[in-house]
């Protein structure tokens, strides 16, 4: 079928969201939302900071928890944002953070009753990686895996809160689960989730983006916008840095059409103060995939 055209160009329709932590962290949840809302959005992420001792994994009180994310959530629906889903900004296990096996697993049923207080559509979460080499770490990665999403899945049932997976990255030299379509798809039927395709945890994994996207093909929730370079690891805008844009337009065009383009660029305003105002993110949008001969747009 051939694509609408946009001002001489085929365009792709999806549904935009972007990760919303940096403009909440930022600016606080009522202007960081009302931002957001003013460049174009309909919907957003949220990314929960749980990393080392912080004190969401470690200390808050179930009252705690509800107050801060149930602000978050009404703060985004006074803009009329969805937030499609929540997740954590890092591992769901990691042999070198400080916290307990048993720490951890607590930090992720949090993030599962924070997506709910906060009114998500769904959660998502990346499966475990190991830091170094170890013998067998897929397998040992795969069963980690599966012994914490059951806690998750048990959990989220309990608030008809969705699952949602992203595809992995590699520890050391090891491929760790769920860096494949097959890997993903045996996780998604395991637990009736959706995969997000991130483009730079498949580069970082030695992976093929055109093999992930097709494997998965009917399964697909979210496509990340993001980028890396190839030397340094900065982050990069979309089309800016090492990622084969090509295969993320031809996975944006088949994509059902429940689906979202997730705008991530939080570590890009992180460190270039001139993104705060967002005219980097308007700018992004507006010739986002342009050499392409192509176009995303918000899908009405």
């Amino acid at each position: 079928m051939p694509l609408p055209q946009g001002n001489g160009r085929p365009v792709i329709e999806m549904r935009l969201a972007a990760q919303s932590d940096f403009f909440v962290k930022s600016f606080g949840p009522e202007e960081g939302f009302r931002k957001l809302k003013s460049i174009g959005y309909e919907a957003v992420t949220f990314a929960i900071r749980d990393r080392y001792d912080e004190p969401f994994t470690t200390s808050w009180t179930e009252d705690q928890i509800k107050e801060r994310f149930s602000a978050i959530g009404a703060a985004a629906k006074a803009q009329g944002l969805e937030i499609i889903y929540a997740t954590n900004t890092c591992d769901i296990y990691n042999d070198l953070l400080v916290h307990t096996f048993d720490a951890r697993k607590e930090m992720c049923l949090r993030i599962v009753r924070a997506a709910h207080y906060m009114g998500a559509k769904s959660v998502a979460f990346r499966p475990v990686k190991f830091n170094g080499n170890i013998e067998n770490a897929n397998e040992a990665s795969k069963q980690l895996s599966f012994e914490i999403f059951d806690l998750i899945k048990k959990e989220a049932d309990k608030y008809s809160l969705p699952l949602a997976f992203f595809n992995n990255i590699r520890g050391g030299k090891k491929y760790c689960f769920g860096c494949t379509a097959e890997e993903l798809k045996e996780l998604c039927a395991r637990y009736g989730a959706k995969a997000v395709i991130d483009p730079v945890n498949a580069y970082k994994a030695q992976e093929r983006l055109d093999r992930l996207t097709e494997g998965l093909k009917g399964q697909i929730f979210g496509i990340v916008l993001d980028d890396v370079e190839s030397t340094i690891k900065n982050p990069f805008m979309p089309m800016m840095g090492s990622i084969d844009y090509s295969v993320i337009l031809k996975c944006a065009a088949e994509a059902p059409d429940d689906s979202f383009a997730i705008m991530d660029c939080s570590g890009v305003f992180n460190r270039y103060s001139e993104f705060a105002d967002h005219k980097g993110v308007v700018e992004a949008l507006n010739t986002l995939l342009y050499d392409m001969g192509r176009a995303v747009v918000a899908k009405k």
